[in-house]
């Protein structure tokens, strides 16, 4: 099984928990193909109470690739292990704004 990961604008629904009007998030999903990681991926954010605002891509994780940075790569590539290993959507850090023009 490979692990994809897309890069997603979302608006948070009213029962969600995230602050603000909207935010951006890598997610990181189990899948043997991209369709089958991106209904999992779309299913999870429902299921948290997001709606997709923007969805800016979707693409195979590359354990390779260098993020620009040490921290980031290492935080990209343990996201992507513990959803392999839990089978499961896993997100990144929501990056949120307040106001539709940030």
């Amino acid at each position: 099984m490979d692990v994809f990961f897309a890069s997603v604008e979302v608006t948070p629904l009213p029962e969600c928990q995230m602050p603000g009007k909207g935010g951006f998030v890598y997610c990181f999903a189990p899948a043997i193909h991209a369709a089958q990681a991106e209904k999992r991926i779309r299913a999870t954010l429902a299921e948290e109470h997001y709606s997709i605002r923007n969805w800016e891509y979707l693409k195979l994780y590359d354990f390779q690739q260098d993020w620009g940075s040490p921290e980031l790569t290492g935080q990209y590539d343990e996201h992507a292990k513990e959803a392999l290993r839990l089978d499961d959507v896993v997100f990144s850090k929501f990056y949120t704004y307040e106001n539709d023009d940030e």
